[in-house]
């Protein structure tokens, strides 16, 4: 018998490593389109293993200078306003993860989570 929140979604207790990875992977896609892997291979680094170490202060304070650089980056070249408008929602999405990772801090946190009905509907 499947509870409505499996399907539909429903508050579950956050657990900050879940969102982390997600964050993480998408700061990772973007910062190798937009900088050279090479020439920041030391802060990708430093990212890396802010992550792996679950380092979550450091991290969230990577992923707001990530989002800065990224930004100033495309104000300088005056690049496609999608870029910008990705670099702009990555830095919503950072600071949404500090606001998380404090809330994990001082105690119990819960997010939304998408059921599993609600997911296929979106994937097909």
């Amino acid at each position: 018998q499947t509870d409505s929140t499996d399907l539909l979604g429903g508050y579950r207790p956050l657990e900050i490593r879940h969102i982390a990875r997600h964050v993480y992977t998408e700061f990772v896609t973007l910062f190798v389109s937009s900088f050279s892997k090479s020439q920041n291979a030391q802060f990708l680094d430093y990212v890396t293993t802010a992550y792996e170490k679950g380092q979550w202060k450091r991290l969230s304070q990577c992923f707001k200078r990530a989002a800065k650089m990224g930004l100033d980056k495309v104000k300088q070249k005056k690049k496609k306003a999608k870029e910008e408008e990705i670099w702009f929602e990555f830095k919503l999405l950072s600071e949404r993860f500090e606001k998380q990772r404090i809330a994990c801090d001082t105690g119990l946190a819960f997010a939304f989570t998408e059921g599993a009905l609600v997911d296929a509907i979106r994937h097909g």
